[in-house]
């Protein structure tokens, strides 16, 4: 239970992250 609770934090870090990422190369090109 504790390993899933840090699973799914870790998970949910790299899809924050993903997005960021995402919205950055897409202004990034905007520009």
């Amino acid at each position: 239970s504790m390993n899933k609770k840090i699973l799914g934090k870790t998970a949910l870090k790299n899809d924050l992250n993903w997005k960021i990422n995402f919205e950055y190369s897409t202004n990034f090109r905007l520009i």
